[in-house]
């Protein structure tokens, strides 16, 4: 019983973590950060460049329709005052 328990506690959001979460799901698009030799890999999936640094380059990429509905839906509960908000 106490894996369960663990199981569904272990992906809350809680307290002070929601601003850092809220911030990054109220984005229209993903972003990731990746050594500038394994770009062609990224490009070829839909990634665009958005930042060439020294060694590195910051990619972003618009979500997928269904996860920009779920992030709407948790960021308008986070914004509600719910102090608990699940990751998955």
């Amino acid at each position: 019983m106490g894996n369960l328990s663990e199981e569904f506690t272990c992906k809350l959001v809680k307290d002070k973590e929601i601003k850092s979460f809220l911030r990054v799901r109220s984005r229209s698009f993903a972003t990731k950060t990746v050594d500038k030799r394994l770009l062609p890999d990224y490009e070829e999936t839909g990634w665009v460049v958005d930042k060439e640094n020294k060694k590195s380059v910051a990619l972003k990429k618009p979500k997928a329709h269904h996860t920009m509905f779920e992030d709407r839906v948790w960021t308008i509960l986070a914004k509600m005052g719910f102090i608990a908000l699940d990751t998955r």
